[in-house]
């Protein structure tokens, strides 16, 4: 589902821009991960990794392209939180 998503262009942005990414931890994406059971714990955790490869890219993106851009990556919390 990632790889269907489109990437924006950055490089045409010329003003001030913030992009704030929240941690990519099975914590941060599943708050109830602790409800899992053996299986839905191994299939989020797989889908944590493919997501964190995705993320990466993501924030590599906007610093290459975003000519006035500063990036804060949390160290906890969510969208949701």
């Amino acid at each position: 589902m990632l790889n269907s998503v489109e990437r924006p262009n950055y490089r045409q942005i010329r003003v001030p821009t913030l992009a704030i990414y929240q941690p990519m931890t099975l914590a941060s994406l599943y708050p109830n991960a602790g409800t899992f059971n053996v299986a839905a714990r191994q299939l989020a955790e797989r889908q944590v990794r493919e997501a964190r490869v995705w993320w990466q890219h993501s924030i590599d993106q906007y610093r290459a392209e975003a000519p006035n851009g500063r990036t804060i990556v949390l160290e906890s919390g969510g969208h949701w939180a």
